[in-house]
């Protein structure tokens, strides 16, 4: 099926220890980072005579262009980029990123006149198979889509997995060529002779890109959240925490007398090293970039890996056990975990990991179930336990927040209510931190990120629509996939490729791989001579 894929992936050399891509056009012979050679043979055999240079290795590719081609050839796929054309905004509410400042304000622009007109969001996050290989994913969702099926797998782009072994240490070498084909796609744009015969024009904006937390600070050049100013939003200052008598980390809680400001546009633009920013955004030349929201807040990592995992933390005890008003002996834990797995039968199988014995096996709890547990299990078995009334209703009040969150439709009264909820939270927090009942080291950055979630609704709209679940799946299948101990990398790149050569033969509903074939034997889907300057 792959070898009748239209689209066929490039080839790019790479750092053997996965720090950096080369590029077409380098005359680089080393990796910048760690000095692996960047090929395995001389430039000439012992005779004199040239020889020609073979890569320590290689990353494939696949062409954003060409593989928005494919959608728009298509009638099916074509007929649903239109949504977005077609989406209907209601005053004082949000229910999806076409409703948010960042699209609307491009569209005052003059941007997005053409109904086929493309938005995109981008994702990267890192992940590890065999318990040391590191990859990275870069993940691509089309949001032109209907939210009913725009997260559907055969509607998921991917252009490439970092290979490894090692973490990345320069992600835009990888993101190159997708940054130039986004620059022409927003200018140029691309023509597609369709199905029906006829040809259709589009361009394409990346209204946002977006990841876990050390996911942005490397597409920002950031120094991250253990920086001074470690906020990619704002520019609050961060202090240490004395732990067992020494300073350790950075936390970040809100001074009530002076909110911190917002990160400036021109600090993106050109970089501010004392802020953290090193160096000029590589996406500063796309009309659709707007500083710290272009990086948007991920709802999945942010409250199921973050806040929910850190709550639970919280109520064993690794923040003070002694006068924490969260605190619940192991016992009542223990009665929570029973609650959990006795209910297994009686709840929808879309819970059923929620059912686990917290008390026990939280290790075993996926994002998705840290999100379950604090919207459906907070507000019922663990807040009927806490005995201090004020930390119930700071409990609740989090709950609330993220229950918002998670809404396919918020209001502006929504908005206001998570802004007094996240409000109530911090500041008792702040109380509790102050009376030495819980340590400082509870406002870590991603409790400081939810101060931020009315911001990036008011940019984004609604965090469910463009959060990672879809990406986190994805992961998830090429982890099933991935067989290879010895060449990794290479197994993941060509999963990569057969994957999107199967997703489109659903999507077009060809039964066989002869049937794409014959389909565009003769058909030349974009001119995407690639440009990697």
């Amino acid at each position: 099926m792959e070898d009748s894929y239209p689209i066929k992936a490039k080839n790019y050399d790479v750092c053997r220890n996965g720090c950096m891509m080369f590029l077409k056009s380098s005359t680089l012979n080393k990796c910048r980072y760690c000095q692996a050679p960047r090929f395995t043979t001389r430039k000439r055999q012992s005779d004199g005579t040239a020889r020609q240079q073979q890569p320590c290795a290689t990353v494939k590719q696949l062409s954003l262009s060409d593989q928005l081609a494919l959608f728009i050839h298509n009638k099916t796929s074509r007929k649903n980029l239109l949504y977005r054309s077609k989406h209907q905004p209601f005053q004082g509410q949000y229910s999806d990123i076409y409703d948010g400042n960042a699209f609307n304000d491009l569209k005052n622009k003059g941007f997005f006149t053409n109904n086929l007109d493309i938005a995109l969001a981008l994702f990267t996050d890192g992940f590890t198979m065999f318990q040391k290989h590191q990859l990275m994913i870069v993940h691509v969702v089309i949001l032109n889509f209907p939210p009913s099926i725009r997260y559907q797998t055969a509607n998921m782009i991917q252009l490439c997995i970092c290979p490894g072994p090692h973490s990345v240490k320069n992600l835009f070498s990888f993101l190159q060529p997708c940054i130039q084909q986004l620059k022409s796609l927003q200018s140029s744009g691309i023509c597609v002779k369709a199905d029906d015969g006829e040809r259709y024009f589009a361009r394409a904006h990346m209204l946002l890109c977006t990841g876990d937390i050390p996911a942005c600070s490397k597409m920002m050049f950031f120094r991250g959240h253990t920086f001074k100013y470690g906020c990619r939003i704002c520019e609050i200052a961060g202090s240490p925490v004395k732990i067992n008598g020494a300073k350790r980390g950075m936390y970040f809680a809100l001074n009530k007398r002076a909110r911190p400001k917002m990160r400036l546009l021109g600090d993106f633009l050109q970089g501010n090293q004392d802020k953290g920013l090193m160096r000029k955004s590589p996406f500063r030349e796309l009309n659709s970039f707007r500083g710290w929201s272009t990086y948007g807040l991920d709802c999945i990592h942010l409250i199921g890996q973050g806040i929910s995992k850190q709550l639970w933390t919280l109520i064993c005890g690794k923040f003070g056990s002694k006068g924490n008003p969260f605190f619940l002996k192991l016992a009542t834990r223990k009665q929570i975990g029973e609650s959990l797995a006795n209910a297994r039968t009686t709840i929808p199988s879309t819970f059923s990991n929620c059912t686990v014995d917290i008390s026990k096996q939280s290790r075993y709890f996926r994002s998705i179930d840290w999100i379950h547990f604090i919207r459906f299990i907070v507000p019922t078995l663990v807040a009927e336990r806490l005995n201090n009334k004020a930390a119930k209703t700071a409990i609740l009040a989090l709950a609330n927040a993220c229950n918002i969150v998670f809404q396919r439709t918020i209001t502006k009264g929504n908005l206001n209510k998570l802004k007094q909820d996240v409000k109530l939270w911090n500041d008792y927090l702040m109380l509790q931190v102050t009376t030495k009942k819980i340590s400082g080291s509870i406002f870590t950055i991603t409790q400081h990120y939810m101060t931020h979630l009315d911001h990036i609704i008011c940019e984004m709209g609604c965090p469910i629509y463009y959060s990672a679940f879809c990406q986190e799946r994805a992961i998830g299948e090429l982890k099933k996939k991935i067989k290879s101990r010895s060449a990794t990398g290479s197994n993941a790149g060509n999963i990569m490729v057969g994957l999107a050569a199967q997703r489109y033969a659903e999507r077009v509903g060809f039964g066989s791989s002869t049937s794409i074939k014959k389909q565009h034997e003769k058909e030349v889907l974009t001119d995407s001579e690639e440009n990697d300057a």
